[in-house]
């Protein structure tokens, strides 16, 4: 394991303002490794290509709209909207149960988590109202962002899946010339389609925003499988770290949590990111592509040397 967090290639690409530019904060650079972005398909919609547009109709079914913000924030219409292909599961999928009681209680919701901040992002500021994130990133003091974003995927026609990774990585590309000393990005890959995940990190690999590699796995699809190397492969070629970053469905135990979204938010950061670092390590495969390092966000590093020893 080579650290947590975007390594040793984060560096490339970071330059800041001349004197007179943003200030330091207590003789420091602030580069903010886990961020987030999700372009909604009103703002997606121009950097599909011809025949995706084309199919929009077809893919009106899918349509969900945006009525809370990433941090909880509760919109007010007209709202945005997302693609939403399948359910994934996991343990924020079925109704959940408080601690202490038998089972879920009639008609109860998942509830959005307690925001920690102080102040809300403003409502596009994951979205396409990228001078507003510059802003809100100089009011915070943030120098520089990683931002982690999703694809619409999921669709049972792969040409679809595909079409939407190309679109946000036409999006990233975009935004992120507009402030390449402030914004980069992940390249999204599916294990679902390993041909164009492939042929994804040789377009954007060498893209100054571009940081690393995140790969979609099926539910139950191990990391090590040997059906990826070519991904693996090329995100060495592209000198590309390979980037985990948690959530409620793709990690061990998470059929296990007893319907209850306490333990689902308590286990899930550990356990993905352990469970990545073990397959990843136990593989070889940082052996074996030496110019890939292992990121992993959303999940601190405190287990790391109790499972380093364990290992």
């Amino acid at each position: 394991m080579r650290g947590t967090g975007v390594v040793r290639r984060g560096a490339r690409g970071c330059k800041f303002p001349p004197r007179g530019g943003i200030a330091m904060r207590n003789g420091f650079k602030v580069f903010d490794a886990d961020t987030h972005i999700q372009p909604s398909v009103e703002t997606l919609t121009p950097y599909m290509d011809a025949a995706t547009q084309a199919r929009q109709p077809e893919l009106e079914r899918f349509l969900h709209e945006v009525k809370i913000g990433r941090a909880g924030q509760v919109f007010d219409p007209p709202f945005t909207h997302w693609y939403r292909f399948e359910s994934r599961g996991g343990w924020g999928s079925g109704k959940p149960r408080h601690l202490g009681e038998a089972g879920p209680r009639e008609k109860e919701e998942r509830h959005f988590q307690n925001f920690q901040g102080r102040i809300y992002p403003s409502r596009y500021s994951e979205d396409g109202g990228i001078e507003t994130r510059i802003a809100e990133m100089d009011q915070e003091g943030v120098d520089v962002e990683l931002m982690v974003h999703g694809a619409f995927t999921g669709h049972e026609d792969l040409s679809v899946d595909a079409a939407m990774i190309g679109a946000v990585h036409r999006f990233l590309d975009d935004i992120c010339s507009r402030y390449p000393d402030r914004l980069t990005s992940l390249i999204s890959a599916s294990a679902r389609d390993v041909e164009n995940a492939v042929s994804e990190i040789k377009t954007w690999g060498g893209s100054r925003w571009a940081r690393g590699v995140m790969l979609e796995l099926p539910l139950d699809y191990p990391i090590d499988h040997p059906d990826l190397h070519p991904v693996w492969a090329a995100a060495d070629d592209a000198g590309l770290a390979v980037v985990h970053h948690s959530n409620s469905a793709g990690y061990p135990g998470y059929r296990d949590l007893w319907d209850n979204p306490f333990i689902g938010r308590t286990a899930s950061h550990p356990w993905g990111a352990m469970r990545m670092t073990a397959a990843f390590l136990g593989a070889g495969l940082l052996d074996k592509y030496p110019n890939i390092n292992l990121a992993i966000l959303e999940s601190g590093f405190g287990w790391l040397p109790f499972w380093m020893k364990r290992m």
